[in-house]
């Protein structure tokens, strides 16, 4: 006896298709802009982040020292691949913290035209004590544009750099401000830091006193007309809208390596925006 094949009903609704899909977008993300987002970090895997600690709330299986992590879209990029981006903004912050364990962020933040360094004497671990007992941290802000390996711009973020990573970060202006490119005609102009087009990998560093893991950046070509001008409108918008570093929120960056501060941009910041 053949068995009947019953085709069940399913009163799921269909989903909208291309042509609908397409037609909501002029009238959607009403007040969502750039004020009203989260701006990713981009951060070292540290040999002692939480994100490697198994019991951890921060615990993240696929993590792995070294590698990139992005921390609004919770994902872990290769350090030794690295991403590409084109740096669009940098600010110079000197960031004023109490000693760990007092607070999770800065308690101010100071432009350098104020010169709060000047009121500060280096203590015995090479910090830069104010007469409060705090101190201060020069702090590289690099506003990235990260692209796809195409070239396509992805979204933007934000990389800090103190404490070992600060030289790489002068190296890495010194190395903006020398880029030139030459046409067939043989004309030679100086290329825009929006026109710029890095790759940015991570790499072990040791001294004597201990390992931890740094920025590597190399410069790749000439953006793409489209990820320039996405660099361009980000630097726009930070200006205009004269968005600043938020303290709220921003864990200190200090990563400890047999005693000894290694290096920023790694451990379990959260991001300031």
């Amino acid at each position: 006896m053949k068995q009947q094949v019953v085709k069940k009903e399913t009163n799921l609704p269909s989903v909208m298709n291309e042509k609908e899909l397409e037609s909501l977008l002029n009238k959607s993300f009403d007040n969502i802009d750039s004020t009203t987002v989260t701006m990713p970090f981009f951060r070292i895997v540290a040999l002692q982040s939480p994100v490697l600690q198994p019991g951890n709330p921060a615990y993240k299986q696929d993590a792995k020292p070294g590698m990139i992590y992005n921390t609004v879209q919770d994902e872990f990029y290769d350090g030794q691949k690295g991403v590409l981006l084109i740096p669009s903004l940098l600010q110079m912050w000197d960031l004023e913290w109490e000693d760990r364990g007092q607070s999770n962020r800065p308690v101010a933040r100071h432009s350098p035209r104020e010169n709060i360094m000047s009121q500060t004497t280096k203590d015995e671990t090479g910090k830069n004590r104010l007469p409060s007992g705090n101190y201060i941290e020069t702090t590289a802000h690099h506003y990235v544009t990260r692209l796809d390996d195409n070239m396509n711009p992805i979204e933007a973020g934000l990389i800090t750099m103190s404490r070992t990573q600060l030289k790489k970060s002068t190296k890495w202006n010194a190395g903006i401000l020398m880029k030139y490119h030459t046409f067939d005609s043989g004309k030679k102009i100086q290329l825009s830091n929006h026109a710029q087009v890095y790759r940015i990998t991570t790499a072990l560093e040791k001294n004597n006193k201990g390992n931890w893991y740094g920025w590597v950046i190399n410069f790749v070509g000439v953006a793409s007309s489209n990820a320039s001008l996405d660099s361009q409108k980000l630097r726009d918008s930070m200006i205009a809208e004269k968005r600043e570093l938020n303290l709220e929120g921003l864990a200190e960056n200090e990563t400890v390596v047999n005693g000894v501060t290694a290096a920023n941009s790694q451990g379990n910041e959260k991001t300031p925006f």
